[in-house]
Order: C-alpha cells, then sequence, then structure tokens
C-alpha cells in the first residue's frame, strides 16, 4: 500500500525544542563577566553581573556531553536558591539576584571561589525536552557508597568524586548512598522520575528543593510539548490507516513524563514507524 503524506506531516525535526535552553557555557560566561568587573565596589558589582546575567542566560550555547572547566578560578561565590519567587542565583553579600525561568539548570546551593566545571546533555523522555546543564565546582566533593558505584560511573572524571572517602579541604561534600533500590542523597530519598539523567541533577544539586525547582521547569516544558506530540500523532492517525498513532495517543493525554512502560512502548513505536518509511511521532 503507497501512502501520500504533505511535507509539513512528514518533517518531524522539532529543532524548536532545544533553542529553549542553551548548554553547559554557563561557566566560561560566568567567569568572564565577573573578571571584566573586577575594578568595581562590591554592590556595583554585583548589580552589573546580574543585569548582563539576565541578559546571556537565555543565549550561551555549547555541545553536549562536553566537560567544561574554567582554566582560572572563579573568585565569587554563586547562591542558589529556590522559593516562591522561583530558581534564582546571585553573588555572595551583593545586591540583586537573576531568576532562572527557563534554564534547565541543576548545581549545588553554593558554586564558585574555585574552578568551575559544567556540562551539558539532552534529557529525553523518549522524545526530547532539551538540554539540561549541569554546574559544579572544585571546592564540592561528591562521596559516593560503594552500594551507589553506578552512580559513580555516570559523572565524569573532571569532578571531585570518590567511593567510600571524604578527602580534606573541600569547603562542601554531598553523600551519595543506595538502600535497597532507592537513591539516597544526603539523607534525603530520590522520589522522582526514573531517568538517569534527573537522578544525577538529584545528586549534583544535594538539596531536594533546587532539585523540585527545576524539576517544575521540565514538567512544564514536557506539558508543553505533549501537547504538540498529541496533535502531530492524532493528525498522523486521522490519515493514515494504521494503529500505531492511536495505541500511543492516551501517553500524550497524560501530559507528564511518560513511564518507563510508556516510554519505551514510544521508543518501539517509533522504531517500527521507521523502519517502515512512516513519519514518525518523534
Amino acid at each position: 500500500m503507497v501512502f501520500m503524506f504533505n511535507k509539513a506531516q512528514i518533517e518531524i525535526s522539532f529543532n524548536w525544542v532545544f533553542v529553549l535552553v542553551a548548554g553547559a557555557a554557563i561557566l566560561v560566561l560566568f567567569y568572564n563577566v565577573i573578571s571584566f568587573e573586577t575594578d568595581a565596589t562590591s554592590d556595583q558589582l554585583g548589580r552589573t553581573v546580574m543585569e548582563r546575567m539576565s541578559i546571556v542566560l537565555s543565549s550561551y550555547e555549547s555541545s553536549v556531553d562536553s566537560v567544561r572547566i574554567s582554566t582560572t578560578p572563579f573568585n565569587r561565590l554563586l547562591i542558589f536558591s529556590c522559593g516562591i519567587d522561583g530558581h534564582r542565583f546571585s553573588l555572595e553579600n551583593s545586591v540583586g539576584s537573576v531568576h532562572l525561568e527557563q534554564d534547565l539548570l541543576f548545581s549545588p546551593p553554593r558554586v564558585g571561589e574555585s574552578r568551575l566545571i559544567s556540562w551539558s546533555t539532552v534529557l529525553n523522555v523518549p522524545y526530547p525536552v532539551g538540554r539540561v546543564t549541569f554546574l559544579v565546582d572544585n571546592m564540592t566533593h561528591y562521596n559516593f557508597s560503594n552500594d551507589a558505584k553506578y552512580y559513580f560511573d555516570l559523572f565524569p572524571g573532571e569532578i571531585s568524586k570518590s567511593l567510600n572517602y571524604v578527602p580534606p579541604g573541600f569547603r562542601d561534600v554531598i553523600n551519595i548512598d543506595v538502600t535497597g533500590d532507592d537513591l539516597v542523597v544526603n539523607g534525603v530519598e530520590y522520589e522522582g522520575i526514573d531517568i538517569d539523567v534527573l537522578k544525577m541533577g538529584f545528586i549534583i544539586t544535594g538539596d531536594e528543593d533546587l532539585f523540585n525547582c527545576t524539576m517544575d521547569k521540565i514538567q512544564e516544558r514536557t506539558r508543553a510539548i505533549n501537547k504538540v506530540y498529541y496533535n502531530r500523532t492524532y493528525e498522523l492517525n486521522e490519515s493514515v490507516s494504521i494503529t500505531f498513532y492511536h495505541q500511543v495517543l492516551p501517553i500524550f493525554e497524560e501530559e507528564e513524563i511518560p513511564s518507563p512502560a510508556n516510554r519505551n512502548e514510544l521508543a518501539s513505536v517509533n522504531d517500527l514507524l521507521r523502519n517502515r518509511n512512516l513519519p514518525r511521532i518523534y
């Protein structure tokens, strides 16, 4: 049987998803902007940096999965917080803060006064939601128990990490353990979605509130993307006399990150559609 589709039906790039958020060049941005203002007073520096950050945070870019380390120590301390006014960061003892309204950024509460380390990766659920950026420094140490070695191996070697040992000289230490099948970070059990990228975010932050701040943005973005894919799948279901599109429509109706079973089903259906040269869902 031969199926005819117009270009709009077949086009599935969805590049707009990645325009919503940039990647991990944030550490270079932080360092360069603040270093430029070294002769200003502390308050003037803080206001200037915050104004510039609010403009450039939405436009920085980076290679996915590329780890970046600042070559010169970052001499200020960044404070990340999550409250009724949203996900924000500021300079310690400075005026003003930046609202991280769209950035899918995971970081511990304090970053700086040392070399900054960042990398980014694409969050797939299984369709891409956006780039997630991780930001840490070399004064924060991640101590994994032997039972948490699986997570130890997920993290790049550039960050400070160890198995069951905390070397001296670190400002902050985040402890990671596995109890039964449960991931536990600084004594708090992970109760989120079973996706490694999100578990890495929980580990990096070491702070439940900061993690949830970024997760709220991920959930909001997922709901918007689900609507797009629902409409696309619905239109394909109306145009093509096969059951593949119909069987996955209920998944997008949930408007949340799909469960592991639903993620597997979506990926399987998408592969079948590709192998049959039919328009894919994503």
